[in-house]
């Protein structure tokens, strides 16, 4: 049974299944075994075209990445872990029953969320699953946040959007604000380098002004501690006399001794 829906609220919702998508995606670059995909039919019943289910949001892991305009079980060897449906009047019925079946029973899915970006009959906007051998039991959350072990991130409403959360609580951003919040790292850090090579060249002038002040200090200190140098002695000529020669007649009123009287 299906509700009519609004175009606008149906738009949105893809939006914001795409947007989960793109996140989700984003975080498992990295992972070439884990697959994320939505808003494209999975087949689980070979040789019966009419079975299969279109999830907003699912992830796969031990397949390999790769474009698909269709996901078939048999073909993969593997069936969708986590489900993520955006939910509302309009498919309530079907999310909560058939999609329900299916995930539980055939797909044996470990996670399954529903958000309901409008509150129109989820309160609290999330509904979380995870399997308990061969059903499910509600997955509760933490001060409004549901961890993922599948994702290893902790899903969250925030407002009508949905919040993607790393363990350590920084949230998955869509690829232009990461980009815009780098570019900003990087300008920071440039600053801050510039800032350290003004610091360290303010450092280095202070050292050779230091150097120049402490040898002016040491000149000082050596022309107050060493005094003028000492004044030569007279010298007596005829302590200069080589032997068998007489002296030097003295000069002016030096006389040789034994001269008075």
């Amino acid at each position: 049974l299906r509700v009519a829906v609004d175009p606008d609220d149906e738009a949105a919702d893809r939006r914001l299944a795409d947007d989960a998508v793109a996140l989700l995606d984003r975080h498992f670059a990295a992972s070439p075994d884990v697959y994320v995909g939505g808003g494209v039919p999975v087949y689980y019943d070979l040789g019966n075209p009419a079975r299969f289910v279109v999830p907003d949001v699912f992830v796969v892991r031990g397949v390999a990445k790769g474009r698909r305009t269709a996901f078939r079980t048999w073909d993969e060897g593997r069936s969708p872990e986590f489900v993520l449906e955006v939910t509302g009047r309009a498919t309530q019925f079907e999310d909560v029953d058939a999609k329900y079946r299916v995930y539980r029973d055939v797909w044996g899915v470990q996670e399954y969320f529903l958000f309901d970006p409008r509150g129109e009959y989820l309160s609290p906007p999330i509904l979380a699953y995870k399997r308990d051998r061969r059903s499910f039991e509600p997955l509760e959350p933490e001060t409004g946040q549901y961890p993922s072990e599948v994702l290893g991130l902790i899903v969250e409403a925030a407002g009508e959007k949905l919040t993607f959360r790393r363990p350590d609580g920084r949230p998955l951003a869509p690829p232009e604000v990461e980009r815009r919040g780098a570019e900003e790292e990087s300008r920071a850090a440039v600053a801050r380098v510039a800032a350290l090579e003004r610091q360290v060249e303010w450092l280095i002038a202070r050292h050779h002004r230091t150097q120049a002040e402490l040898a002016k200090l040491r000149a000082e200190l050596r022309r107050l501690t060493q005094g003028p140098p000492p004044e030569a002695p007279p010298v007596d000529a005829t302590l200069y006399v080589r032997e068998g020669e007489a002296p030097a007649e003295p000069r002016g009123d030096v006389r040789p001794p034994g001269a008075d009287g």
